[in-house]
């Protein structure tokens, strides 16, 4: 029995990228190299490198050799930072008190937060 040839995480990648231009298949590839399939595909986990199974481009060599391009859009309508606001406080005293305005939000709950507190 011969004892098998320890390699580096380096040469291990080398190996991955020759596997990847290759364009075989694993079992094929690993038959030809002398090398164990399911170390090669370990090691391609190991190091984040996705191996296709029909050998070839990785997925991840495919998108990136797309061509990117961002597209301008208009948002389909204006969103107010304010709006009318009309509230009506009834007191337990009987008094009853309303506004009209215009704010955001947060004003509102500001202002509610003033009346009541």
């Amino acid at each position: 029995m011969t004892k098998s040839k320890r390699r580096s995480a380096e040469n291990w990648k080398e190996i991955i990228d020759d596997f990847l231009k290759s364009g075989m298949l694993q079992k094929d590839y690993a038959r030809d190299h002398k090398i164990c399939r399911a170390t090669l595909s370990t090691w391609g986990k190991r190091l984040g490198i996705p191996l296709n199974t029909r050998g070839g481009c990785s997925n991840l060599e495919k998108v990136s050799a797309l061509p990117m391009s961002f597209i301008d859009i208009e948002p389909l309508r204006r969103i107010k930072e304010t709006s009318a606001l009309k509230i009506e406080i009834v007191f337990t005293q009987g008094h009853t008190l309303k506004l009209e305005t215009e704010g955001s939000w947060e004003e509102t709950g500001t202002l509610i937060r003033s009346l009541v507190g």
